[in-house]
């Protein structure tokens, strides 16, 4: 089954790489340049995973994701290149199921990042045994 990410980032350079790493494995992306886009997109669809910039344009990632998570409860986050000092990090508990994955990083290690949020980490090792 093919996993839905919400992906939420202003940058449209970064939007774009991202899509089209998380495209390349697999999954389904609900890009969204704003917050706005983002409710749309989540009043309407159900991801699986929201995956949130730091900044946005008109909100930080963290005000957004908990803004998220309260129209579908539940739904893990991983903020994206965010700084693991982030105020994000004092605030995790408040959101839950909410990761950090700090620059500078792989795309490879990104995708790991986001298959083990997914608890995808164990049926892909699975598939790779001889």
């Amino acid at each position: 089954m093919r996993k839905i990410i919400l992906l939420l980032a202003s940058d449209v350079l970064i939007r774009k790489s991202l899509c089209v790493a998380l495209e390349s494995v697999g999954c389904t992306v609900l890009s969204a340049e704003d917050i706005d886009q983002a409710e749309r997109m989540i009043e309407n669809f159900k991801p699986d995973l929201i995956m949130v910039r730091p900044y946005t344009e008109n909100m930080s990632g963290y005000d957004a994701a908990v803004l998220l998570r309260r129209k579908r409860p539940g739904i893990p986050v991983l903020m994206v290149a965010g700084v693991p000092e982030d105020i994000a990090l004092e605030n995790r508990a408040a959101i839950g199921r909410m990761e950090i994955f700090p620059k500078p990083f792989k795309t490879a290690e990104l995708i790991d990042k986001m298959r083990e949020m997914l608890g995808e980490a164990s049926a892909q090792a699975g598939q790779n045994a001889p």
